[in-house]
């Protein structure tokens, strides 16, 4: 994940070729909260939820966004 275009600094590295870097999504917002653990929303608005060991149909995207801010502030 990036938020600058990889087309300026490695051109010859994005495409459908073998080896070769490519766009999954265009994403508005997303919280990662452990390995294989995230929620993201694309740009259109679909939301994409992933769960290792959980339903993801389960969780929802404020769920990991509390999970996010309950995070952070255990930090401090």
């Amino acid at each position: 994940m990036t938020d600058i275009s990889l087309e300026e600094i490695i051109p010859d590295k994005i495409g459908s070729k073998l080896g070769q870097l490519k766009y999954e999504y265009k994403i508005k917002e997303a919280y990662f909260i452990y390995n294989k653990n995230y929620c993201l929303e694309l740009m259109n608005g679909e939301v994409i939820i992933k769960a290792k060991g959980v339903n993801s149909d389960s969780l929802t995207k404020e769920d990991f966004k509390k999970m996010y801010l309950d995070s952070q502030n255990a930090l401090v």
